[in-house]
């Protein structure tokens, strides 16, 4: 993902923002798609704008709760999959930033 920013608590979001349309779109499978999400929390914020890890809180709402695939963490309320988190690590090459490593523990 490219931005202009240099703020890491900003590209974190918008890194979030993008992994997250890539699972509302028609080809990803039904075990995997979401038809909304929100973001509750970023923070632990560590390293700069070249190279970063951060925490994220977050809910998901799937195309259909019962055949999601719930992996890792969080717990089905309603329509939505709540309590979700994850620890990211982002690294900027070549002018873009991509995520390096992400899962439910440092």
């Amino acid at each position: 993902m490219k931005t202009d920013s240099t703020n890491v608590e900003v590209i974190s979001k918008q890194i979030m923002i993008k992994l997250f349309s890539e699972y509302k779109k028609d080809s990803v499978i039904k075990e995997l798609k979401i038809t909304d999400y929100t973001i509750n929390k970023i923070n632990d914020l560590q390293g700069n704008s070249d190279k970063f890890t951060f925490y994220i809180e977050y809910s998901l709402k799937p195309v259909d709760i019962n055949s999601y695939v719930l992996a890792g963490n969080g717990e089905i309320k309603d329509s939505w999959i709540v309590n979700k988190s994850a620890f990211l690590e982002v690294q900027k090459v070549s002018g873009e930033y991509k995520i390096n490593s992400m899962g439910t523990s440092k």
